[in-house]
């Protein structure tokens, strides 16, 4: 486990703290129901194309059409990096 070693506070020689295993639990689910439609529907908001998206996403515009035609599951980051993105952009505004 060496990304927990990594980080701040969470290695204790020997065991875990809690709330260290808590988030490991946490963050070890599978992928959450996010679907190709809502990526999609946020694209459509904001005027994006496949391009477009993928770079405000930080990701690559082939891994994108994996996501919306279902290929493969939407991540939780990549649903967050949505809402980040909108976010960002409003407070910009």
């Amino acid at each position: 486990m060496p990304l927990l070693a990594a980080r701040k506070g969470c290695a204790q020689p020997g065991r875990l703290r809690n709330s260290c295993a808590y988030n490991l639990r946490m963050t070890a689910k599978p992928p959450t129901a996010h679907t190709a439609e809502e990526i999609t529907e946020w694209m459509q908001r904001n005027g994006l194309t496949q391009t477009a998206a993928a770079e405000a996403l930080g990701i690559s515009r082939r891994m994108l059409v994996y996501y919306l035609t279902g290929e493969k599951p939407v991540p939780r980051t990549v649903a967050l990096a949505c809402l980040g993105w909108e976010v960002e952009r409003a407070n910009a505004a």
